[in-house]
């Protein structure tokens, strides 16, 4: 209580948020010791535009109180465990709120009726981010979006005209991600407040209507051969039992989708509900199998593959879970991607590399490794993999190419279109999740592609036209639109590899269209029919190697197959279904 008020004598500046940084490594001891005086002496202690970033170090930290002081002065706390580096975290974020564009917004409707808006309270607009409200509204027709907010210039008021519809067809997940916000505001207010009945009721109620999993709903059944929810491992971290990122509420760990994962992620909250949906009950029923053999296959310690498994193939089996909408904190397969995120973390060097820099390939293997760890990052936004994630890009970007692309090693200069194929799908999915990508980099990455030589390989012919679209480049071009219809003009082949089917894919699903159509129906007459689905036998639910390549083993061809099935809600598309092709 002594540093807090200190630290809000500090901060009582005129006409501007302070922001104050308060950093703890235990319980209160010393002076007021009762958590509820403390929040009430800051309450009333702190300016009413201050904003309290809280950092609790260690394992002997009341989050409770972090957590309630932090929300009462608007502002957002995270957890920090012993070993980690405090100076890189408490800087990232001075660095983020460094650039305040907009504080104190708030919204108003003219036209209808709102109600229920999740954040209630909207956060401060910093330089790059954005603010996402979900709310619900009564009435239709014409309205009248106000935002009042407090820039350098003082007060600006931002107005729009919007035509709200009675029912607004093809938005379901909008409906969901107003529920999965809600039911995290509930369940904060049931941690800090306590638990009632009503507030449990409607918890419990979100739940089933919307397939979310809660610790009240946890016991439910939601879904065919779902288990009940595990106790929590933390790991030895505490921030596994407090999952509190600053984008997000505290609780949104607890109902099994993570922190403020949203953007290119947000597709996955319905997971295998959406494949259902977009894919088809034929999609359903081979990638549920699917992610039920690399259950079956993942070793002892959390890895997949052959000697006691590597980062790489462990990074590359992660993927279909987290597809699939998985994440640590999940009931049905959270066991699985918690123990191999915590092999992944335990075997990335001081510089960010995952597993030895030894053998063929090693490069390669952190790329899929790093993959893993945005991915898992950006779905959760959890601090648990920040640091992971965070480290992991630095070393991709310090082994690019001078010609901007990556090849066999740190700046070895033998750039090659499949390793820069997956260093660009590391870098976009870091940025995707938050993480600092400098955009020149994609740009350089492309300039090399467009002229890069594939060699006759089909999967090297489509991973370059595919990270070319991921790099901004625009399928109606003459040389984009050559280039796709050498890549996806003729029939696919199982032959090819899965590989060569995968990247194919994303290719055509990014694009969309009638392309997408033509390559959809071969995808699916072609994959779906050789799936093992023999029952009782250990390789039921995953696909026979038919590649040409060793590489192609069965692990790996199920995991690519695996992901062809998830791609109706893994990218986004760029053409919403405009693809001239």
């Amino acid at each position: 209580s002594e540093s807090l008020g200190r630290l809000a004598a500090a901060g009582d500046g005129e006409g501007r948020a302070a922001v104050l940084l308060f950093l703890t490594d235990g319980l209160p001891t010393v002076g007021e010791t009762n958590p509820d005086a403390i929040l009430a002496q800051a309450r009333a202690a702190f300016p009413a535009r201050a904003r309290a970033f809280v950092f609790g170090v260690g394992s002997d930290v009341h989050t409770v109180l972090l957590d309630s002081l932090a929300a009462s002065l608007r502002g957002a706390r995270d957890y920090v465990p012993e070993g980690e580096d405090i100076e890189r975290r408490v800087s990232s974020l001075v660095d983020k709120t460094r650039h305040p564009a907009l504080t104190d917004l708030a919204l108003a409707v003219e036209g209808v009726e709102i109600s229920s808006l999740q954040p209630r309270a909207l956060p401060d607009l910093f330089r790059g981010g954005e603010v996402v409200v979900a709310g619900r509204y009564a009435g239709s027709g014409p309205a009248t979006l106000r935002v009042r907010a407090r820039g350098r210039d003082g007060e600006r008021v931002f107005e729009r005209k919007v035509e709200f519809p009675e029912r607004a067809e093809g938005a379901e997940f909008v409906d969901r991600l107003w529920a999965v916000r809600r039911v995290g505001f509930l369940l904060d207010e049931i941690r800090l407040r306590g638990r009632s009945a009503e507030l449990v009721e409607e918890v419990v109620a979100l739940g089933r209507r919307h397939g979310i999993v809660t610790p009240f709903t946890a016991r439910l059944v939601l879904e065919p051969g779902m288990d009940v929810m595990e106790e929590s491992a933390n790991l030895g971290d505490p921030r596994f039992n407090a999952d509190a990122p600053f984008e997000g509420a505290g609780s949104n760990a607890d109902i099994g989708i993570g922190g403020g994962a949203g953007g290119v992620f947000g597709g996955r909250r319905g997971g295998h509900r959406n494949l259902r949906m977009e894919g088809g009950a034929g999609c359903t029923a081979a990638s549920d199998p699917g992610i039920e053999w690399l259950k079956r296959s993942q070793n002892p310690g959390g890895t997949w593959g052959d000697a006691g498994g590597d980062p790489g193939t462990t990074g590359l089996a992660l993927l279909p879970f987290l597809g699939y909408g998985e994440t640590h904190r999940t009931p049905r397969y959270g066991k699985n991607v918690r123990t191999a995120l915590k092999y992944l973390k335990e075997a990335q060097d001081a510089e960010g590399c995952f597993g030895p820099r030894t053998g063929q390939g090693w490069f390669r293997r952190h790329l899929q490794a790093a993959l893993a760890m945005n991915e898992a990052y950006g779905l959760t936004r959890s601090p648990l993999f920040e640091g992971s994630a965070r480290a992991g890009t630095g070393f991709v970007l310090a082994a690019r190419s001078p010609d901007g692309g990556w090849g066999s090693g740190v700046r070895t200069g033998d750039s090659d279109p499949g390793t820069t194929a997956w260093a660009v799908m590391a870098l976009w999915s870091a940025r995707s999740g938050g993480l600092e990508v400098d955009p020149a980099v994609f740009g350089a990455a492309r300039t090399w592609l467009e002229g890069a030589a594939a060699g006759g390989d089909p999967a090297t012919s489509r991973a370059i036209l595919f990270t070319r679209i991921l790099c901004g480049a625009d399928t109606a071009d003459p040389a984009a639109s050559a280039a796709l219809t050498a890549a996806l003009g003729s029939p696919p082949s199982l032959a090819e590899g899965a590989e060569a089917w995968w990247f194919g894919t994303l290719t055509a699903f990014r694009i969309g269209g009638d392309c997408w159509k033509r390559w959809n129906e071969a995808m699916k007459g072609s994959v779906l029919g050789v799936q093992r689905r023999d029952a009782g036998m250990a390789e039921t639910g995953s696909w026979d190697p038919q590649g040409p390549s060793d590489a192609d083993s069965r692990l790996r061809t199920t995991v690519y197959y695996t992901l062809c099935l998830e791609v109706y809600y893994r990218y986004a598309q760029v053409q919403a279904g405009k693809g001239k092709h």
